[in-house]
């Protein structure tokens, strides 16, 4: 268990019945149905999805977030690391 997104049974849970295993044996693909394109309703192209070909190119694939307030914070957030690193103390500092 991860801790996370699960947690060991405590006294107490309440108790659920087991998963019906005939569920979970064939899993099938989901189909999705345009019933606009169907009845041949006028404008239907335009809600029809995209496929992942026709802008993959759009996607930005550089990853990473920067979390910060200000550049202070990316500043302040750098020097303690660097003081992790040479392992300073941290100080508290007022504010």
């Amino acid at each position: 268990m991860d801790g996370l997104s699960r947690r060991e049974k405590q006294p107490g849970d309440e108790e659920y019945a087991p998963v019906d295993q005939s569920l979970l044996d064939d899993p099938k693909p989901m189909i999705f149905e345009y019933p606009d394109e169907i009845n041949k309703v006028p404008g239907w192209e335009e809600h029809v999805p995209l496929k992942l070909e026709d802008f993959i190119d759009q996607i930005d694939t550089r990853g990473g977030y920067l979390l910060a307030t200000s550049p202070e914070d990316v500043q302040e957030e750098v020097k303690l690391g660097r003081d992790r690193e040479q392992g300073i103390g941290l100080k508290l500092q007022e504010k």
